[in-house]
């Protein structure tokens, strides 16, 4: 057992640890987001790996976000060195996308598939941008170039991460564009005279209040998030490690 392991393997409570010392047969793991999970299947794996003749290859890794799996390779290879760059590490889209370019007779039209290039994107999102009203913020450009494509490009991207469906993300937009719809009109009263002493009070008030309509916000946020999530954490059987 190297250090490493033995290390990460001490700082797992009770529960996790019973996860990696079960080997055979199925392990069904619940947990919500930042409890862990990447760390315990990491071990889990290196767990596999030293008690067991299986090969690295055999191991599959399945995450949800290209950031978990970068994550989760990164945790391999400090558990178990070179040896972490034989598990298949993907996230769901990327190993189906795999599987159907291996097999391609078995899905329709014989597709291929393959992840678009970043410049491919951009152009994607610019061809969405043009097809905007003049007067939509961001239909906007300067010096031929949309201004919103590198914000726009982002969001998207946070949004994948998330895991958010459209009918949630709209739910959020719709919960921030009311909140600054409620701030807007009462900073513009306290922010247009030069700030000081005299009116940080009515400041601070304001904040309080902003602060509690926020609260709603987040609550809402959670809950569309852990809807989402509220998936098992991993379901195995020997030899072959889900997320």
């Amino acid at each position: 057992m190297n250090r490493e392991f033995a290390a990460a393997y001490k700082q797992l409570n009770t529960a996790q640890k019973k996860a990696v010392d079960i080997i055979e047969g199925p392990v069904l793991v619940i947990a919500g987001p930042g409890t862990g999970k990447t760390q315990l299947l990491g071990v889990r794996v290196a767990n596999i790996l030293q008690k067991t003749d299986t090969d690295a290859s055999s191991i599959l890794c399945l995450t949800f976000t290209n950031k978990a799996a970068t994550n989760m390779r990164e945790r391999l290879y400090q558990l178990i060195g070179p040896a972490s760059r034989n598990v298949v590490v993907r996230t769901f889209h990327s190993f189906a996308a795999e599987i159907m370019n291996q097999y391609p007779d078995y899905f329709w039209n014989g597709a291929r598939l393959s992840v678009a290039p970043d410049a491919v994107q951009l152009e994607i999102i610019q061809g969405i941008l043009a097809r905007l009203p003049l007067d939509n913020p961001l239909a906007s450009t300067f010096a031929g170039t949309f201004t919103a494509l590198s914000d726009v490009s982002q969001g998207l991207k946070l949004a994948k991460e998330a895991g958010l469906t459209p009918d949630q993300l709209r739910h959020i937009i719709t919960q921030n564009i009311r909140y600054i719809d409620k701030i807007e009109a009462e900073l513009c009263e306290v922010l247009t005279p030069s700030l000081s002493v005299k009116n940080m009070p009515e400041l601070r008030s304001i904040n309080c209040s902003f602060t509690r309509a926020r609260a709603g916000s987040r609550q809402l946020i959670t809950a569309l998030k852990c809807h989402h999530k509220r998936k098992p954490g991993l379901r195995n059987r020997p030899g072959r490690t889900h997320r």
